[in-house]
């Protein structure tokens, strides 16, 4: 039983872990800040697991299919969001990774009411694991400020250059608009068929 249900354990533990992550980071103590890196990290870890964990045992069900990639959106916007509360990152442009996020999930979803499953690509993949590295390195610097607190935010999270955490989430932005445009090319075939079939 817990060898099948695992991958799917896991996959809503990440969920449940953003609202957790976020708490830790947002205190204003420097133990919640170190303890939100390590969650997210874990969090983080799990998205490999879970997938290598369903494929390895043939486990792969619509359902984590569908979930593996919403658990990571759940996580990655929460630490985005999180960011921008504390004047990190600019909130446009978490609000593009946002806008990008809702019309996939929404298509995705309307296609597989439509009973047509879309896999997740690899160029998604690859957007993920870039977000999450970015958002680790952000948690790092931050982390930094336990051992200067005198230092200002920009200037230890940029580490001497103020435009390092704007360009990186450019990066961020740039590569998460890419993959929405290439999923739409993708999948165009089939969602110009979802009209004709939902209606």
């Amino acid at each position: 039983m817990i060898l099948r249900n695992g991958p799917l354990v896991l996959t809503l533990a990440r969920m449940f872990m953003a609202p957790l992550f976020v708490i830790l980071f947002l205190a204003q103590d420097s133990l919640g800040k170190m303890v939100a890196i390590v969650v997210f990290t874990l969090a983080a870890i799990t998205d490999y697991v879970d997938g290598w964990w369903a494929r390895r045992h043939k486990l792969v069900t619509p359902l984590g299919v569908f979930l593996d990639p919403l658990a990571d959106k759940v996580l990655v916007l929460a630490a985005m969001f999180a960011f921008s509360l504390e004047q990190l990152i600019p909130l446009w442009m978490v609000l593009i990774v946002v806008a990008r996020d809702v019309l996939v999930t929404g298509l995705r979803m309307y296609a597989e009411s439509r009973s047509h499953v879309i896999v997740t690509s690899r160029s998604a993949k690859i957007k993920t694991f870039l977000q999450m590295t970015f958002i680790i390195y952000v948690l790092t610097l931050n982390a930094w400020e336990t051992l200067a607190p005198e230092v200002s935010p920009s200037e230890r999270l940029a580490a001497g250059d103020p435009d390092v955490l704007f360009y990186g989430m450019s990066a961020v932005c740039l590569v998460t608009i890419w993959t929405g445009a290439q999923y739409l090319v993708d999948n165009r075939t089939i969602f110009g068929q979802l009209p004709r079939a939902g209606v």
